[in-house]
């Protein structure tokens, strides 16, 4: 079981080993920093997630969804989500480097024009 709050950082994903199904984690939060302690303190919300055997929890920046291709296409949401259902069964890190090899390939620019922050872990 995980516990999951974010303070206005993307949703992350959910690899289900079982099937290989990819799930968008959505948990409620405002943005860290930009509303007053009280207002933050009482909109953090966590959620709960229980983990099976094999699934892969994929934890990112939002700066992996916005890199561009030449014609100022994202990467997306979607994009990392059929990457991370390609790389089913493979351990957590080949499905990171996945993810950031085909961002590296999309974008436009040779450097990243924002951090390009993720995580994955494989709950066994």
């Amino acid at each position: 079981r995980v516990e999951l709050a974010r303070a206005g950082h993307v949703s992350p994903f959910l690899l289900r080993a079982a099937g290989g199904t990819v799930e968008r984690l959505e948990t409620p939060g405002p943005l860290l920093g930009l509303v007053p302690s009280a207002a933050f303190d009482e909109g953090i919300r966590s959620a709960a997630f229980t983990l099976a055997p094999g699934d892969l929890l994929f934890l990112h920046g939002c700066g992996l969804e916005g890199q561009r291709d030449g014609a100022g296409e994202r990467f997306g949401a979607d994009r990392i989500a059929g990457i991370l259902r390609s790389q089913a069964g493979q351990d957590a890190g080949q499905a990171l480097s996945a993810v950031m090899v085909e961002t590296e390939q999309f974008r436009a620019q040779p450097e990243p024009e924002e951090d390009l922050t993720a995580l994955a872990l494989r709950f066994r």
